[in-house]
């Protein structure tokens, strides 16, 4: 039996969609705000995942004639050689035309209070580090520290002591729908093939799925 480039990319894909999942739920059990900073980690994860998908599809010609098990090592070394570099990624898709030109540059969210620009890049480079760091008990956050030296260095910031941090942090995760909402439909018009919208765990209730669908599908 071949590993198919479909089963493949599936397999990926599916496991992206469950960590985007577990971010999106994380907090609407009324967790503890202690866990605040797992919701982008999760996000993130998905999005390396979404990314791998398109990655392994695209490569296809690297595994197509392998036996199975061959292939399911030549696919999970070509996910180790991305390790968990978003930035890495990212630049990968861009290659592959994956975004609308430019959008890096484009700007995300525009702080009204500081006046300050947040581009698609600030926002992947802040997720990339909320991704290293929600592992541990670091001293201060760099994706907090960021934005706070970005307002400081802003002659037109008015609120330098309190830039919006928890505006940000939703800014986050709309930034990584965004990215979902770009690169799953890219996965299936690129390789043709049509990713499942069911849910993947009997646990999950039918409203928090339907939140989710309408929310993360574009259909």
């Amino acid at each position: 039996m071949k590993m198919s480039r479909a089963r493949a990319v599936r397999e990926w894909a599916a496991k992206a969609v469950d960590k985007y999942y577990l971010g999106f739920v994380l907090l609407s059990e009324k967790i503890s705000r202690s866990y605040e900073d797992y919701k982008p980690f999760f996000y993130a994860h998905g999005l390396e995942m979404l990314c791998k998908a398109y990655i392994i599809g695209d490569r296809h010609s690297q595994y197509k004639d392998l036996s199975f098990r061959a292939a399911k090592a030549k696919i999970d070394k070509i996910a180790k050689d991305f390790g968990h570099n978003l930035r890495k990624c990212i630049e990968e898709l861009s290659r592959r035309t994956a975004f609308p030109s430019g959008f890096m540059n484009k700007v995300h969210y525009h702080s009204s209070i500081n006046e300050v620009d947040l581009t698609n890049l600030d926002m992947l480079n802040t997720l990339q580090d909320v991704y290293l760091e929600a592992r541990y008990p670091v001293v201060e956050l760099n994706y907090q520290r960021y934005y706070r030296e970005k307002v400081r260095n802003n002659p037109k910031a008015i609120n330098k002591r309190y830039p919006e941090i928890l505006m940000y942090s939703h800014e986050l995760e709309r930034f990584s729908i965004k990215l979902f909402r770009i690169i799953l439909p890219r996965i299936e018009k690129d390789f043709r093939l049509k990713l499942p919208r069911d849910k993947f765990c009997s646990d999950i209730r039918d409203e928090d799925w339907e939140r989710f669908s309408n929310l993360f599908f574009n259909n």
